[in-house]
C-alpha cells in the first residue's frame, strides 16, 4: 500500500513554492498556459521526501502512515528533478531535501516582485556578519582594532590583484586564530567596486544563478559544513567567461585535511579535480598566533572598551595568564584573559574553567537581550540547538525549531521582539565557547541533559553534515572533555543513519590526536557491530578506514609496530578496490621503511603499482615511495623509472607529479644527464595546476643547477623572482636568501 498525497496536499506543495522546481539548481516554473486558453500545463510533481512505500528511496519505516501522506514529507519539484532525487538516495538525502524545501519556500513571499536572479548583484548575496551586537568574542565586533596581520593582508591583496578571472584559495588555522576576523579586514578594505562578503547558507545555492557585474571577494565560513556545494561551485565558476568580472573565493576552515578537504577537490573525478585545481590561487595557508607585543595591544583594546587604563604590570599580568590558557597566541584567547582577569580575582584556572566562567556571563547577558527575569529553559535549548548546526535562519526558525518543540519539549520560546530572536539563532559564538556549552549541557549533574540529547538527536537528523562538522569541530577543541562521547551516543533509527554514523566515527579519530584517548575504543566497537549487523559497503569502509586513521596516530607517535598492527588490521577488512587499501600498504610500506625492513617495503609499494585495481592516484605515490628507496641506496637508473611511470599516468594530482619531476631531475642531474634534469624543472614551471609555492621550490633548484653549471647571473634571476613572490615554501625563502647573499658579490 502506498501512502499518496490527497490532492489538497499538492495544491498546497505547489503553491507554497510558487509554482518553481524546489531544487536550487533548477527553480523551473512547473505551470503556465497551455495552446488551449481555458486550459493550463503543469509540469511539477509533488514528490516525497520519506518514501510512500517500503523499498522506495529514503523510506521511514518509523514514519505513520498519516505522516507518510503529509505536506510535511512532500517537496514541490519539476518532473525531470522527481525522477533524479529517487535515482540516488544516497546523494539525496531526506535532510537535504527538507534544507531545499526550505529554502524554496522561503524565498517565495506573495507580492515579491518575480525579478529573475539572473539580473541581480552577487552583492546582494553577501553580508559582514554585523546584524546582531554579539559582544568582544565575535569575530564580527570591531570595538576592537584589528591587530597585526599586515603580512597576510598584503598576501591576500595580492590573492586579488591576481589576473586570473577567477581564483580560490583555503586559509586554515584552529579555533580563535583569527581568520574570520581576517576576512572580514579584507572585505572592509577591498576596493570601492568590489562586493565583498560572507556567503551565508541560505544565500549559497543562488550563487551559480546570480550575475556577476562587479568584481566579487566571496568568503566561505564553515566550509567542512559544505563541503558538496564548495565544490560544485568551485567547479562552475572555474567554467566562467574569462571577460567577466574578478570573482575570488576564500574559503576558511580548521585544516585542509579529511573527507571535507577531498570532497572540495573532487580527487574521484580527475578531469573535474583538474579544473578546480587550475584555479587554486596557491596551497593551503595556514595561520600562526600573535607574538606578546600583539596580544598586550589587543588586551589594551579590551581594556579601552570597559573604559580602564592598564599597568605595565597589569598588561604582563594577564599576558602571562593568556599564555596560560593558550600556547599558540590566539587573539581569542588574548581577549579572553583580559576580559577574565578584569572579572575576577582568581586567574589561575584551566583554559576550560576561564571558558566556563565567561559562559555564566554570556548566559546572563543574553537573559539581559529578551528582558526576561531569568535566563529560560526554552532559550537555552534554542541556543543548543543552533550551535551543533552552526546556527539557522529566522525564515526557518519556526519550521526548525518551533515544530521540535512543539513535538517534543514544553514551554515555547516566544522573544518580544525579532532582533534578541536573532542572537539566540546563531548559536553561541565563538566556536569553541558555544561548542563548550554544549558539552556542559551534557552534565549529569545539570536538569539539561535530557532535552540536550533530544535537541543533539534532531539537529543529528535535520542537518546531518552541519552536526558532523560541529562534532569534528569539538573533537579538536575539547579533545579530553569527558562529554565528547555523548555527541556521538546518537540513535540510528535506519540504514542510511547507520551508515553516516561509521563515517563520522571514522573521521572524528584524527581530531582525538593520541592512540590511546579512550574515545577510540568506543567508536571502534561501535563499527564492529555495525559491521556484523549489516554489509553495507559505507560501513566497510568505514571500519578500514578508522583502523588506517588509528595507523596514522600510532605513526606520528613513532610507535611503528602497533602502527603496523592497525595498518594490517585494515588491510584484513578492505578490498583492494577501495581506496584505504591502498592507502594502508602505502602506509605499511613506511613503516616498514622506518623500521629498517627495506624489502618488506618494496613488496607493500609493489603490490599497489600492479594492482589493476588501485587508482592512478594511489600507485602514483606508491611510485614514488619506491623511488624513495631506489634513491636511498644510490639506484638511480630504478628511481627514474618509477618517476618516469607516475609521469606516465593519466589520472594523478598536481602533488604526485610535482614529487616525480623534481626528485626525477635530482636523480638525472647526479647521473650526469643535465639537459633532461634541467627539462624537468621547466615542466614543472609550464604546468598550470602545479602551486605557485612548489614552482618555487623547483626554480630554487634551477638556480642551483645554473650556479654549478658557471651561470651565476641566470641564477640570481631565478633566486630575484623567487624572493619576489608572495607565495613560497619559509624555507625556500630562507635558502633563497643565502643564495642571494652569496651570488650578489661574485655579480659586483
Amino acid at each position: 500500500m502506498r501512502d499518496d498525497f490527497s490532492e489538497e496536499v499538492k495544491r498546497t506543495l505547489n503553491l507554497r513554492v510558487a509554482s518553481r522546481c524546489s531544487n536550487p539548481n533548477c527553480r523551473v516554473r512547473t505551470s503556465g498556459p497551455s495552446q488551449n486558453p481555458t486550459k493550463y500545463v503543469n509540469v511539477g510533481v509533488a514528490a516525497h521526501i520519506a518514501a510512500a512505500s517500503p523499498g522506495g528511496p529514503r523510506y521511514d519505516a518509523s514514519q505513520l502512515p498519516a505522516e507518510r501522506s503529509a505536506a510535511s514529507n512532500g517537496i514541490w519539484l519539476c518532473q525531470t528533478c522527481s525522477k533524479l532525487i529517487d535515482s540516488d538516495a544516497v546523494q539525496f538525502t531526506v535532510s537535504l531535501l527538507h534544507d531545499w524545501k526550505r529554502k524554496s519556500e522561503a524565498t517565495a513571499i506573495p507580492g515579491a516582485i518575480d525579478q529573475p536572479i539572473e539580473s541581480q548583484s552577487l552583492g546582494r548575496l553577501l553580508n559582514l556578519g554585523t546584524a546582531a551586537d554579539r559582544g568582544l568574542l565575535a569575530y564580527a565586533d570591531l570595538t576592537i582594532d584589528h591587530i597585526g596581520r599586515e603580512r597576510e593582508l598584503n598576501e591576500l591583496n595580492e590573492f586579488l590583484a591576481d589576473p586570473a578571472t577567477f581564483s580560490w584559495w583555503l586559509w586554515t588555522g584552529p579555533a580563535g586564530i583569527g581568520k574570520s576576523r581576517l576576512a572580514l579586514e579584507l572585505c572592509r578594505r577591498v576596493p570601492g567596486d568590489w562586493d565583498a562578503g560572507f556567503l551565508g547558507e541560505l544565500s549559497q545555492d543562488h550563487l551559480l544563478e546570480t550575475r556577476v557585474t562587479r568584481p566579487t571577494l566571496i568568503v566561505v565560513d564553515y566550509a567542512a559544513q559544505r563541503s558538496k556545494w564548495i565544490s560544485d561551485s568551485l567547479l562552475s565558476l572555474s567554467r566562467r567567461d574569462p571577460a567577466g568580472p574578478p570573482v575570488r573565493v576564500l574559503i576558511l576552515e580548521r585544516a585542509a585535511s579529511g573527507s571535507w578537504w577531498e570532497n572540495v577537490q573532487r580527487l574521484h573525478r580527475y578531469s573535474e579535480s583538474l579544473e578546480i585545481a587550475n584555479c587554486r590561487y596557491a596551497l593551503a595557508r595556514p595561520m600562526s598566533g600573535l607574538h606578546d607585543e600583539e596580544i598586550e595591544r589587543i588586551v589594551d583594546g579590551v581594556a579601552r572598551s570597559r573604559g580602564r587604563i592598564l599597568s605595565r604590570a597589569d598588561r604582563e599580568d594577564i599576558l602571562e595568564h593568556s599564555k596560560k590558557i593558550d600556547s599558540y597566541g590566539r587573539p581569542l584567547f588574548a581577549v579572553i584573559a583580559a576580559i577574565d582577569w578584569m572579572d575576577s580575582s582568581e586567574h589561575q584556572g584551566t583554559r576550560d574553567e576561564v571558558l566556563k566562567q565567561v559562559l555564566v556571563r554570556t548566559e546572563a547577558q543574553l537573559a539581559n537581550a529578551i528582558a526576561e527575569p531569568a535566563f529560560t529553559r526554552q532559550a537555552k535549548n534554542l541556543l543548543c540547538y543552533a550551535t551543533s548546526i552552526g546556527g539557522i535562519s529566522f525564515d526557518s526558525y519556526a519550521q526548525d525549531f518551533g515544530n521540535l518543540q512543539e513535538r517534543i519539549l514544553p514551554d515555547p520560546f516566544n522573544p518580544p521582539i525579532a532582533a534578541p530572536l536573532e542572537a539566540f539563532l546563531a548559536g553561541i559564538e565563538p566556536d569553541i565557547l558555544g561548542e563548550l556549552f554544549v558539552l556542559e549541557r551534557l552534565n549529569s549533574e545539570e536538569p539539561a541533559p535530557a532535552s540536550t540529547k533530544i535537541l543533539i538527536e534532531a539537529a543529528w537528523r535535520t542537518h546531518p553534515e552541519a552536526y558532523c562538522a560541529f562534532v569534528e569541530r569539538v573533537a579538536s577543541d575539547h579533545t579530553e572533555h569527558r562529554h565528547l562521547g555523548s555527541l556521538l551516543q546518537l540513535k540510528l533509527a535506519n540504514s542510511q543513519e547507520k551508515e553516516r554514523w561509521a563515517e563520522l566515527a571514522a573521521s572524528t579519530i584524527p581530531h582525538l590526536r593520541r592512540s590511546d584517548h579512550p574515545l577510540i575504543q568506543y567508536l571502534l566497537q561501535g563499527l564492529s557491530q555495525l559491521k556484523s549487523e549489516m554489509s553495507a559497503l559505507r560501513i566497510g569502509v568505514a571500519l578500514a578506514t578508522a583502523h588506517f586513521r588509528i595507523g596514522n596516530l600510532l605513526l606520528n607517535e613513532a610507535d611503528l609496530q602497533r602502527a603496523e598492527e592497525s595498518f594490517s588490521r585494515a588491510l584484513s577488512i578492505a578490498k583492494p578496490d577501495w581506496a584505504v587499501h591502498a592507502n594502508s600498504l602505502n602506509n605499511l610500506g613506511i613503516v616498514h621503511s622506518e623500521l629498517g625492513e627495506t624489502a618488506r617495503a618494496y613488496q607493500d609499494f609493489t603490490i599497489v603499482i600492479d594492482s589493476a585495481a588501485a587508482s592512478d592516484e594511489s600507485r602514483a605515490c606508491s611510485l614514488n615511495n619506491r623511488a624513495d628507496l631506489h634513491d636511498s641506496k644510490k639506484e638511480f637508473t630504478h628511481a627514474i623509472s618509477d618517476r618516469s611511470s607516475v609521469l606516465s599516468l593519466k589520472e594523478t594530482t598536481y602533488n604526485r607529479r610535482y614529487i616525480a619531476h623534481y626528485r626525477r631531475s635530482r636523480a638525472l642531474w647526479k647521473t650526469g644527464q643535465t639537459d633532461l634534469a634541467f627539462a624537468d624543472i621547466e615542466a614543472i614551471l609550464d604546468s598550470r595546476d602545479i602551486a605557485v609555492e612548489q614552482k618555487m621550490s623547483a626554480l630554487l633548484l634551477k638556480a642551483e643547477y645554473l650556479r654549478e653549471v658557471g651561470k651565476p647571473k641566470e641564477a640570481l634571476e631565478c633566486i630575484t623572482a623567487i624572493l619576489g613572490s608572495y607565495r613560497n615554501f619559509d624555507d625556500v625563502v630562507m635558502r633563497a636568501q643565502d643564495f642571494d647573499a652569496e651570488l650578489k658579490p661574485s655579480q659586483a
